[in-house]
Protein backbone atom coordinates (compact mmCIF):
# COMPACT_ATOMS: atom_id res chain seq x y z
CA UNK A 1 0.00 0.00 0.00
CA UNK A 2 1.29 3.51 -0.73
CA UNK A 3 1.87 5.47 2.26
CA UNK A 4 0.04 8.90 2.55
CA UNK A 5 3.05 10.43 3.80
CA UNK A 6 5.62 9.05 1.74
CA UNK A 7 3.38 10.12 -1.12
CA UNK A 8 0.20 12.04 -0.56
CA UNK A 9 -0.66 12.44 -3.83
CA UNK A 10 -1.29 8.78 -4.95
CA UNK A 11 -4.75 8.80 -4.69
CA UNK A 12 -5.30 12.54 -5.85
CA UNK A 13 -3.97 10.84 -9.42
CA UNK A 14 -6.39 8.25 -9.10
CA UNK A 15 -8.88 10.40 -8.55
CA UNK A 16 -7.80 12.65 -11.99
CA UNK A 17 -7.46 9.61 -13.98
CA UNK A 18 -11.26 8.38 -13.35
CA UNK A 19 -12.40 12.35 -13.63
CA UNK A 20 -11.26 12.08 -17.07
CA UNK A 21 -11.99 8.65 -17.76
CA UNK A 22 -16.19 9.47 -17.44
CA UNK A 23 -15.47 13.50 -18.41
CA UNK A 24 -16.19 14.31 -22.04
CA UNK A 25 -12.77 15.63 -23.90
CA UNK A 26 -12.70 19.29 -22.84
CA UNK A 27 -9.54 20.55 -24.68
CA UNK A 28 -8.05 21.84 -21.67
CA UNK A 29 -4.94 21.52 -19.62
CA UNK A 30 -4.46 19.44 -17.01
CA UNK A 31 -1.65 21.30 -14.54
CA UNK A 32 -1.56 19.59 -10.94
CA UNK A 33 -4.42 18.47 -9.91
CA UNK A 34 -6.56 21.66 -11.71
CA UNK A 35 -7.65 22.22 -15.20
CA UNK A 36 -6.17 25.18 -17.30
CA UNK A 37 -6.73 26.92 -20.27
CA UNK A 38 -6.16 30.77 -21.05
CA UNK A 39 -8.90 30.91 -23.48
CA UNK A 40 -6.79 33.56 -25.10
CA UNK A 41 -3.85 31.27 -25.99
CA UNK A 42 -3.69 29.89 -29.86
CA UNK A 43 -6.38 26.38 -29.79
CA UNK A 44 -7.17 24.09 -32.16
CA UNK A 45 -9.80 21.60 -33.29
CA UNK A 46 -8.94 17.70 -33.77
CA UNK A 47 -8.89 16.55 -37.35
CA UNK A 48 -10.89 13.40 -38.73
CA UNK A 49 -8.17 11.75 -40.48
CA UNK A 50 -10.03 9.81 -43.13
CA UNK A 51 -12.59 12.68 -43.75
CA UNK A 52 -9.58 15.39 -43.76
CA UNK A 53 -11.61 17.88 -42.24
CA UNK A 54 -11.75 19.33 -37.90
CA UNK A 55 -13.80 16.74 -35.96
CA UNK A 56 -17.37 17.95 -36.09
CA UNK A 57 -17.19 18.81 -32.08
CA UNK A 58 -17.11 22.05 -30.90
CA UNK A 59 -13.75 21.59 -28.62
CA UNK A 60 -11.18 23.79 -29.15
CA UNK A 61 -7.89 22.50 -28.00
CA UNK A 62 -5.70 25.14 -26.02
CA UNK A 63 -2.11 25.34 -25.75
CA UNK A 64 -0.29 25.53 -23.52
CA UNK A 65 0.78 29.12 -22.04
CA UNK A 66 4.17 29.68 -20.96
CA UNK A 67 2.96 30.04 -17.11
CA UNK A 68 1.06 26.92 -17.81
CA UNK A 69 4.68 25.33 -18.94
CA UNK A 70 6.08 26.76 -15.72
CA UNK A 71 3.87 25.52 -13.39
CA UNK A 72 3.47 22.40 -14.83
CA UNK A 73 8.01 21.91 -14.98
CA UNK A 74 7.68 23.16 -11.24
CA UNK A 75 5.10 20.58 -10.36
CA UNK A 76 6.68 17.80 -11.93
CA UNK A 77 9.84 18.77 -9.90
CA UNK A 78 8.58 19.22 -6.72
CA UNK A 79 6.89 15.44 -7.19
CA UNK A 80 11.05 13.76 -7.96
CA UNK A 81 11.49 13.64 -4.44
CA UNK A 82 8.38 11.72 -2.69
CA UNK A 83 8.93 9.30 -6.19
CA UNK A 84 12.48 8.89 -4.84
CA UNK A 85 11.41 8.10 -1.36
CA UNK A 86 9.01 4.68 -2.74
CA UNK A 87 10.65 1.40 -2.18
CA UNK A 88 10.33 -0.93 -4.90
CA UNK A 89 7.04 -2.69 -4.06
CA UNK A 90 5.72 1.01 -3.86
CA UNK A 91 6.99 1.58 -7.39
CA UNK A 92 5.46 -1.37 -8.52
CA UNK A 93 1.76 -0.71 -7.12
CA UNK A 94 1.72 2.82 -8.63
CA UNK A 95 2.77 1.78 -11.97
CA UNK A 96 -0.25 -0.54 -11.80
CA UNK A 97 -2.38 1.68 -10.73
CA UNK A 98 -1.61 4.15 -13.49
CA UNK A 99 -1.96 0.46 -15.88
CA UNK A 100 -5.04 -0.11 -14.43
CA UNK A 101 -6.52 2.81 -14.72
CA UNK A 102 -5.52 3.56 -18.89
CA UNK A 103 -7.16 -0.04 -18.93
CA UNK A 104 -10.61 1.58 -17.65
CA UNK A 105 -10.54 4.25 -20.75
CA UNK A 106 -9.46 2.01 -23.32
CA UNK A 107 -12.15 2.40 -25.80
CA UNK A 108 -12.31 6.12 -25.37
CA UNK A 109 -8.36 5.84 -26.68
CA UNK A 110 -8.91 3.44 -29.17
CA UNK A 111 -11.78 5.47 -30.72
CA UNK A 112 -10.15 8.61 -30.69
CA UNK A 113 -6.64 7.66 -31.98
CA UNK A 114 -8.52 5.56 -34.84
CA UNK A 115 -10.60 8.92 -35.27
CA UNK A 116 -7.74 11.68 -35.55
CA UNK A 117 -4.47 9.20 -36.62
CA UNK A 118 -6.71 7.03 -39.27
CA UNK A 119 -4.83 3.78 -38.31
CA UNK A 120 -6.97 0.75 -38.25
CA UNK A 121 -8.43 -0.59 -34.92
CA UNK A 122 -6.10 -3.25 -35.01
CA UNK A 123 -3.37 -0.67 -35.27
CA UNK A 124 -4.40 1.05 -32.84
CA UNK A 125 -5.37 -1.59 -29.73
CA UNK A 126 -1.38 -3.31 -30.85
CA UNK A 127 0.16 0.32 -29.81
CA UNK A 128 -2.21 0.29 -26.62
CA UNK A 129 -1.83 -3.28 -26.16
CA UNK A 130 1.93 -3.04 -25.96
CA UNK A 131 1.57 0.30 -23.61
CA UNK A 132 0.01 -1.77 -20.91
CA UNK A 133 3.07 -4.69 -21.56
CA UNK A 134 5.78 -1.85 -21.23
CA UNK A 135 3.81 -1.04 -18.42
CA UNK A 136 3.80 -4.78 -16.64
CA UNK A 137 6.92 -5.64 -18.24
CA UNK A 138 9.13 -2.63 -16.42
CA UNK A 139 7.36 -3.95 -13.03
CA UNK A 140 8.25 -7.07 -13.24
Amino acid sequence: MLSKRVYPFSRSLTTIIQRRSTAQLHGKNFIGFKLSADESAKSRKAYDAHRKSPVLEDIKFYDATKSEIDEALSLAKKATKPLRLLDFDQHVEFLKRIAKEISKIRDQVINRAMLETGYSQQRVEKEFNETLFQIEEYVC
